[in-house]
């Protein structure tokens, strides 16, 4: 993850030759494990580099600068009011609390297994053998990598480069998109020791305000985002087969938009006379996260490798020069995530089931209609 960095910082934007030689010699220190002088060579480059304060920048400026870059999306935000609250420093302070306080909060401690939340198989949850992922190939990899967007992970690396890297380079991209199916792969159908997974499995910390309140995001890898994204797609009806129209998260297309076109029909009906939405606190990162990996096993086993290799281990979250270790729940922004946490919580759907009203439930958000 911190090869890019090691072997492409401070070139030359017009390019006289000496790029290829100084990428050359810093791959062969790195071939070598010279590894102290690369870091040297780095810091000092970085210590160097002026300082930009995205903060001097003006909206105009931000605005042409993503429209260059085609993120329509992040323009139209900085032309609105949705980006006012933006992202919180770790020593900012929020109802007397510093974010990062809050942000250890939001993290708990592992919980042990809960023998009494543990689903017996279900009916009508689908055999498993790992030729379910053999369709796993370049060109599934291609398609998955050419749809990711979104922010870089500890490495740097956002979607735009990655597919660059997947897209740009003749036979070295196509060995590249070869080489992920592999790991995607072996991801879905083996164990892989937890400390050969640390640096995949983590994240960038970053506390959004909601204005009210602190909601931790953790960006990982683009590469994470589209293995996991290949797995959804080799599994996508072992997860419809469970959802039964009570959670939408699972497998479903459009499932939000489901819900409110359904709780809309129901709450204009004249019998109907009112609506009720929960929120769950907090839901993603407190959830059981051993439980649900024994819930998955049993109601899903075609994905449970995959969760184990993601989430059996702590991820090492990274906010500046700290790091807070996420040991429960999912981290969101992960494809996986919706799926675990679908899973995680299907035991409690049925003790809330009542048949009198209409109920609609989306990962951690709850709807019912009646009167």
């Amino acid at each position: 993850m911190i090869l890019p960095h090691l072997t492409l910082s401070r070139l030359k934007n017009k390019d006289d030759g000496s790029n290829n030689k100084t990428i050359k010699s810093r791959l062969r220190a790195w071939h070598s494990c010279n590894f102290s002088e690369l870091f040297c060579e780095a810091k000092a480059i970085q210590m160097r580099n002026k300082s930009r304060n995205k903060k001097q920048h003006s909206d105009l400026k931000m605005f042409n600068d993503f429209m260059s870059r085609g993120k329509i999306s992040n323009a139209i935000r900085v032309l609105s009011d949705e980006h006012k609250g933006g992202v919180l420093a770790s020593t900012d302070l929020i109802d007397g609390r510093p974010v990062l306080e809050i942000l250890r909060d939001k993290h708990p401690e592992g919980q042990p297994l809960e023998p009494n939340c543990i689903q017996s198989q279900h009916p009508r949850t689908l055999p498993y053998h790992p030729t379910v992922f053999d369709k796993i190939s370049a060109r599934l990899v291609r398609k998955h990598a050419m749809k990711t967007h979104g922010s870089a992970g500890p490495s740097s690396l956002d979607a735009d480069d990655w597919r660059r890297l997947l897209s740009a380079f003749g036979q070295t991209s196509t060995n590249l998109f070869k080489l992920v199916a592999k790991f995607a792969k072996r991801l879905a159908t083996s164990v892989i020791p937890p400390d050969d997974l640390i640096a995949y499995n983590g994240g960038r910390l970053v506390a959004l305000d909601k204005c009210p309140g602190v909601k931790p995001i953790g960006i990982g890898e683009v590469m994470r985002r589209t293995t996991g994204r290949i797995i959804v797609d080799c599994i996508r009806q072992d997860l419809t087969s469970l959802k039964g129209n009570m959670q939408l998260c699972l497998g479903r297309k459009c499932g939000i938009d489901h819900a409110i076109h359904s709780l809309r029909l129901c709450f204009d009906d004249p019998e109907n006379e009112a609506i009720l939405l929960i929120d769950a606190k907090n839901a993603f990162n407190v959830l059981n996260r051993q439980t649900a990996l024994e819930n998955v096993k049993a109601l899903c086993p075609s994905l449970h490798v995959a969760l184990q290799n993601f989430y059996s281990p702590p991820s090492h979250l990274y906010i500046g020069k700290l790091t807070i270790l996420s040991q429960e729940g999912t981290t969101q922004g992960d494809p996986l995530a919706m799926a675990m946490y679908g899973i995680g919580v299907v035991l409690l759907i049925p003790r809330l089931h009542n048949d009198s009203l209409t109920q609609k439930r989306y990962a951690n958000d709850g709807s019912v209609v009646g009167s």
